[in-house]
């Protein structure tokens, strides 16, 4: 353990910045992150980290920072991948992969929990021990599941687990979160419609997918309109529909995909019961088959009460009560950290960035003034839930 030090938050701020950029400049995606990993490790070997595990779950990272007495452990997690997406803005920072960038402020996360673990290796006046958790594929590949699937929250015995996410929309600075669900569940549409092509001029000679399809995806919105409590919220979007090459023929095959997000276990288990049966019979009244499936994917995040009011406390510390909002309207967005809350008792956090381009835009960048806010509230938050667990 190295000798510790007092670091000034808003000096680790300006180094986070550092980090922040460079993170920017080398976005990498789903469980690949060589670049990110390596950067990130080498970061935490220079703070002197108590423990530093690294190729979890392809690139997934455990820092452990241990306080100056014994107890027991939290987990703080931050997010590493970046999206398919060719940056649109000018920033001296942009992207120098084309086709890919931080267009959801992971690069942010990460400097922000980089900060904190920092601020906490400085000063270990705490009981029990961090385990800042570095997740590779929260966009596309599901990595909070492969992060618990290698064993981390019973090898580290975590017992409470805590996240953070900027969110455009919010007031820049405050800090917004809620009591049980907060986040959807998302489960996927996938398959197809198949019938019988033919020339376009003789569509009686054929049995057009197509219509099929296009039915489906208009008495899709029935379920939202006549079958669901209008109290509990429901989506379904269709945003993939694809049959034919040409204007003259009628294909044999139309090819759907869409997303359903729900935030009640009882309306989501309805909703995927009746897409797939209203599938088999439209294709039944249109005399073709279908193979539309419904595919489960994220589960809700779901807050754990004692640990919101936990993250409400630490919030109103760093922002004071006026920022801090505890009954945020919950988002039809959707969260990989819900299965974590699904293993550990935990909260999952908004940190508000103002107006601006939205999460997954081309023109968007994460606000570097976030950084001294995010650090200094992971850091209060680990010390403050340490602090009740070890009581």
């Amino acid at each position: 353990m190295r000798q510790a030090r007092l670091y000034d938050i808003d000096e680790l701020a300006v180094e986070a910045r550092g980090w922040r950029h460079w993170l920017h400049q080398h976005p990498e995606l789903g469980y690949e992150l060589p670049l990110t990993s390596n950067f990130v490790a080498r970061q935490l070997e220079t703070i002197g980290c108590d423990g530093i595990e690294t190729g979890i779950a392809g690139s997934g990272i455990v820092a452990v920072v241990n306080g100056n007495r014994p107890g027991r452990t939290i987990a703080l997690r931050a997010d590493m991948d970046a999206l398919p997406i060719i940056e649109a803005g000018q920033c001296p920072h942009k992207s120098l992969h084309l086709g890919r960038m931080h267009a959801c402020g992971h690069d942010g996360h990460t400097s922000m929990a980089l900060g904190a673990v920092k601020h906490l290796a400085g000063d270990r006046d705490f009981p029990g021990r961090v385990a800042m958790i570095f997740q590779p594929a929260e966009e596309d590949g599901f990595g909070a599941r492969a992060m618990i699937e290698a064993g981390i929250f019973d090898r580290f015995e975590i017992e409470e687990v805590y996240g953070l996410h900027n969110w455009p929309g919010l007031t820049a600075g405050h800090i917004a979160m809620r009591e049980g669900p907060l986040m959807s569940a998302v489960d996927t549409i996938h398959g197809a419609f198949r019938g019988k092509g033919g020339h376009a001029a003789r569509p009686q000679d054929c049995r057009d997918p197509l219509l099929a399809a296009a039915h489906f995806t208009m008495a899709l919105q029935t379920l939202i309109g006549c079958e669901r409590d209008a109290r509990r919220p429901t989506v379904i979007s269709i945003t993939c529909l694809h049959a034919g090459e040409t204007d003259n023929v009628i294909s044999d095959r139309a090819e759907i995909a869409g997303t359903i997000r729900t935030l009640d276990r009882e309306v989501r288990q309805t909703i995927v019961a009746r897409v797939e049966e209203m599938a088999r019979e439209i294709a039944s009244f249109h005399q073709v088959t279908s193979d539309v499936q419904v595919r489960p994917e994220y589960p809700r995040t779901t807050n754990h009460p004692v640990q919101t009011r936990a993250a409400a406390r630490a919030a109103t510390d760093v922002v004071g009560v006026e920022r801090v909002i505890t009954d945020i309207e919950p988002s039809m967005l959707s969260e990989d950290f819900g299965a974590m809350l699904n293993v550990r008792p935990g909260a999952y956090v908004f940190l508000g960035s103002g107006e601006g381009p939205a999460l997954h835009a081309p023109d968007y960048d994460f606000d570097d003034r976030l950084l001294p806010i995010g650090i200094r509230f992971l850091s209060t938050l680990a010390r403050q839930s340490l602090a009740r667990i070890n009581a």
